[in-house]
């Protein structure tokens, strides 16, 4: 007889024969009569998803005092507006992200918001890199001062004390015409050269680690006046940190505004009022949660391409240079051999010893009574009798 073959089982028969569905022939053949007819096309109820990545130099940049950052979706009017960083409502900001979710670019889009901003005044920022160079691009710039590696405690130590000076210098003569912002400021005296100071610190765990329950304790205590004394003054500052529990009490009173991009732990949303269904582990770099509302960063040259990025911060850095933009003043570091025949012969009447670390100038001595010379072997004892010798002996009338 004739071989068996087993039939096809009813689900297999119908995947066989799938073809359009009744709602599929009906959207396409509405879709052709109204073309055929010339429909205009309705009004979308809804906006595009926001995207992966916008340039930061097509945003509406107006002034230092509010810097672009990048784009927020308003779903609740089917719009969008433009994410900015109000320094003088606003004081200081912290981003929240782990890893590869864009907090060195939230803070290099700051800084390059400030060299971009027409109008205004000058700003000035410096960077204190704690990361794994996020903030190396932005050197070179005119408006950066200096970007300043973690391991570097001299010039961290010496920014610090340049801050402090700024914020007390100010406060002062700001209180004498009754400016409650560098805004105000440069308004009612005209000073419009009055320069806002940004502070970007990329990496808050290490900074803490190094500089909170350590021996360079007072220096975090300095970095937390400056940052509860800076806004009234425009002296503002910028952190990073992988997690909102990184962030201390005693510093987060001080930090107003708050980005949230990705985090590793989804509990984490909730110490920061951010629903845990907005942002996940498919979120592009740079898309967070910014006063309730969902917002993409901008990057400048509009491409997630970090050499991409890098040729337009170089061409940016062409413009401000060809604007005659004044440079900022670096944060130098002390050198390590000072020849004693380029210093100045005295030092307010008295005989040059060499430079100071806090203002790197020269500093003299009195030539009177006794004067003591300590330190280990090989820490340069008899090289310091011997300048003070000569130094003296240059001075003489």
């Amino acid at each position: 007889g004739e071989a068996w073959e087993p039939r096809a089982a009813p689900e297999q028969d119908a995947r066989a024969d799938d073809g359009p569905a009744d709602i599929s022939r009906l959207v396409d053949a509405v879709a052709r009569a109204a073309q055929r007819a010339g429909v205009p096309a309705p009004r979308r109820p809804w906006q595009d998803e926001l995207s992966a990545v916008y340039d930061l130099s097509k945003l509406h940049q107006r002034t230092d005092a509010e810097l672009a950052l990048g784009v927020s979706d308003l779903p609740h009017e089917q719009d969008r507006s433009q994410a900015a960083f109000r320094p003088d409502v606003d004081g200081n900001m912290v981003v929240f992200g782990t890893g590869r979710s864009g907090k060195s670019t939230v803070l290099r889009t700051v800084a390059l918001a400030a060299g971009i901003a027409p109008r205004g005044g000058p700003c000035h920022v410096y960077g204190l890199d704690f990361g794994a160079g996020g903030l190396a691009m932005l050197e070179g710039l005119p408006h950066v001062g200096s970007v300043i590696s973690g391991d570097d405690h001299e010039r961290i130590a010496r920014l610090l004390r340049r801050l402090r000076h700024t914020v007390d210098e100010r406060a002062l003569r700001y209180a004498r015409v009754r400016a409650a912002s560098i805004s105000e400021y440069r308004q009612i005296t005209g000073a419009d050269d009055e320069p806002r100071i940004l502070v970007l610190l990329d990496g808050l765990a290490a900074f803490l680690q190094e500089y909170e329950f350590t021996p360079r304790g007072p220096w975090f205590q300095l970095f937390q006046q400056i940052a509860a004394d800076g806004r009234q003054v425009g002296v503002h500052v910028v952190l990073s940190a992988d997690r909102p529990g990184t962030l201390p009490s005693s510093l987060g009173a001080s930090v107003q505004r708050r980005l949230v991009l990705r985090l590793a732990d989804p509990g984490d949303y909730a110490l920061v009022g951010v629903d845990d269904d907005v942002l996940d582990p498919t979120s592009p770099p740079g898309r967070g949660v910014m006063d309730g509302l969902e917002v993409q960063v901008a990057v400048l040259g509009g491409s997630s391409n970090v050499a991409e990025q890098a040729r337009a911060v170089s061409m940016l850095r062409e413009s401000i240079e060809r604007a005659g933009v004044l440079p900022a003043p670096p944060v130098e570091r002390l050198p390590e051999r000072v020849p004693l025949q380029g210093q100045p012969v005295r030092v307010d009447g008295r005989p040059t010893l060499g430079l100071s670390d806090e203002t790197l100038g020269p500093v003299g001595f009195d030539p009177h009574g006794t004067f003591l010379i300590a330190g280990p072997p090989g820490s340069g004892r008899t090289t310091a009798l011997g300048s003070i010798v000569a130094s003296h002996c240059r001075a003489a009338p």
